[in-house]
């Protein structure tokens, strides 16, 4: 009887460890736009079959619009990138900012067919771009200070259309200048957010 019990608590225990395996997960590559770093794709939030993806190769802006199975240049063809997409409610913004020979910050409600240079960071190398999930027409920028703009945190309210500086910068913050970095939001305090630069864990508010 005991071997019977033992036989049947051990046949659960297996059948527990089975259910806690991890599910067998389908890759495939060789489908996007090939040469240089990717560091993100985002997903069109009216559109799930609409991606984006950023460059570290001098390359623009790329875009699928089939799911990832093909892609796609779009009108910003040069430059290092950083892509983020904005839900203004009605539609999606695109907000695309390159550094190099075509810097500055532009954005597209075309998926990328045509842009408009957003004027306060025209000629300014953006380093990162962070889309509110919780507050569509938020964004945050990080850019390389320059003479003409010493100031390297900003951020729209109003989907892109206009940038705003905000003080202290990163740079005065950590007292070197940005390299890498990613940014998290409060989904309970809207003016709460969670920053990560270079090897730098910051709250800011």
């Amino acid at each position: 009887m005991h071997g019977a019990v033992a036989s049947f608590l051990a046949a659960l225990a297996l059948a527990a460890l089975l259910d806690l395996a991890p599910a067998e997960a389908s890759w495939r590559g060789g489908f996007g736009p090939y040469g240089g770093d990717r560091k993100a794709v985002v997903v069109d939030p009216h559109d799930s079959s609409l991606l984006y993806t950023d460059s570290a190769d001098e390359a623009g802006v790329w875009t699928s619009r089939d799911a990832g199975g093909g892609w796609q240049s779009t009108a910003l063809t040069f430059g290092d990138s950083v892509v983020a997409v904005l839900d203004l409610g009605d539609r999606s913004r695109v907000v695309a900012g390159l550094s190099g020979r075509a810097a500055g910050l532009f954005w597209s409600e075309d998926a990328g067919a045509t842009w408009t240079a957003v004027a306060e960071l025209q000629g300014q190398d953006v380093l990162l771009l962070a889309a509110d999930p919780y507050r569509g027409d938020h964004c945050l920028a990080v850019v390389r200070p320059s003479a003409t703009e010493p100031h390297d945190f900003f951020r729209t309210t109003d989907g892109g259309a206009t940038w705003q500086a905000l003080d202290p910068g990163v740079e005065t913050v950590i007292g070197e200048p940005f390299t890498n970095g990613d940014v998290a939001f409060d989904p309970d305090q809207p003016d709460l957010l969670y920053l990560a630069v270079n090897a730098y864990p910051f709250k800011v508010s």
